[in-house]
Parts: C-alpha cells; structure tokens; sequence
C-alpha cells in the first residue's frame, strides 16, 4: 500500500510539471480518478471505472486532479480500444 502511495505521488507530481497547461480537446470525456481506481504494474497503468477494469498509458492532470480520457482505454486482454459503456468483444475472462 505504501509503495502503491508513493507512486500515485511521483505520477502526481510528475503530469503536473508536465501537463501545466489542459490541452484535452473539450469534445473528450475526462474521467478524475483517485487512488482507490489505480493499480500500477511493471509494465501498465490499470483503472476500476463502472465496475469494470481498462488499461491507460498513461495519466493527466489539471487543477481538478489525475484524470484520463475516453480515447486512452483500452481492454486489458486485447488491448483495443474501448469505451466505458461498450464491452470488447474479444473472448477476455472478465470485464
């Protein structure tokens, strides 16, 4: 828990050095995350989001938090591209 803490906070301070100004075309819907969504792995970022799980490259930031968008998810068996309300139709065990 501890190590899962101090890499939301380096991801935290690194995308707000990086990402100071919101480039995020308004047509794109951000979803603001906490640390309870994101789990960190050696090779992926992965987000609990409606009860499902998506994989992301990477995460943005602005002066409302960590988010990421609808165009980043992608099926964690697949790795195509998804939508929250749209299940992939690979043959993955869960989502």
């Amino acid at each position: 828990m501890k190590k899962k803490f101090m890499l939301i906070c380096f991801f935290v301070s690194l995308f707000a050095s990086v990402s100071a100004q919101d480039n995020t075309p308004p047509s794109l819907k951000k979803y603001y995350c906490n640390a309870e969504q994101i789990e960190l792995t050696d090779s992926m970022i992965l987000v609990h989001l409606e009860e499902k799980i998506f994989e992301i490259d990477s995460l943005l930031s602005d002066q409302g938090g960590l988010y990421f968008t609808e165009e980043m998810l992608r099926c964690t068996y697949c790795r195509r591209p998804v939508r929250p309300k749209n299940i992939c139709e690979c043959p993955h065990p869960q989502l």
